[in-house]
C-alpha cells in the first residue's frame, strides 16, 4: 500500500510515465498557479516545503524507482515551483521562466550535472531545484533590463 503513495508521489498522480513526463508536471503546475485566485507566496511556500520533504522520503523509501529513474517526475515539480516563485502573475514572465527552467534542467548548463551526481535522493531533486533557482534569477535579471 505505501509503495502505491510512492508511485503518486514521485510520479505526480502517473504523470511521469508518459514521455515528456517532467515538462508536462512543470506546464500543468504554471498552468494552475497561473489561472488560480487567492493563491499567494505563503500557500507557493508551504506547499513547496510540504512537497519537498514528502519527495525525499519517497524516493528515499521506494523499491519501484532506482536512481534518477524518468518516471520520478517530482523533482521537476519542486524546480517549477522555485522557477516562478517571486514573480509576477504574468503569463508570458512565469511562461518564460518555466521554460528556462526546462532548458536549464534538460541541458545540466551552469554545473547543475554535479547536483545530479550527488548520491541517493538529495542529487535527483538538488539539481531540479537549483535549475528553478537560476531561471528565477534570470527571469528576474530580464525583468530588470526591460
Amino acid at each position: 500500500m505505501i509503495e502505491i503513495f510512492y508511485s503518486i508521489v514521485n510520479t505526480v498522480c502517473f504523470v511521469g510515465y508518459i514521455k515528456g513526463g517532467g515538462t508536462i508536471v512543470s506546464f500543468l503546475f504554471f498552468l494552475f498557479l497561473f489561472f488560480s485566485q487567492n493563491v499567494n507566496f505563503l500557500i507557493i511556500y508551504y506547499f513547496f516545503v510540504f512537497t519537498l520533504f514528502v519527495s525525499y522520503v519517497s524516493i528515499s523509501n521506494s523499491k519501484k524507482f532506482s536512481g534518477d529513474d524518468t518516471r520520478i517526475v517530482v523533482d521537476e515539480l519542486l524546480g517549477a515551483i522555485i522557477s516562478i516563485m517571486f514573480l509576477p502573475k504574468n503569463f508570458f514572465i512565469m511562461f518564460f521562466s518555466i521554460l528556462i527552467f526546462r532548458y536549464l534542467d534538460i541541458a545540466k548548463i551552469f554545473y547543475l550535472e554535479k547536483f545530479e551526481n550527488i548520491e541517493g535522493p538529495t542529487g535527483i531533486i538538488l539539481d531540479d531545484i537549483m535549475a528553478g533557482i537560476f531561471a528565477n534569477l534570470i527571469t528576474h535579471l530580464i525583468i530588470l533590463v526591460i
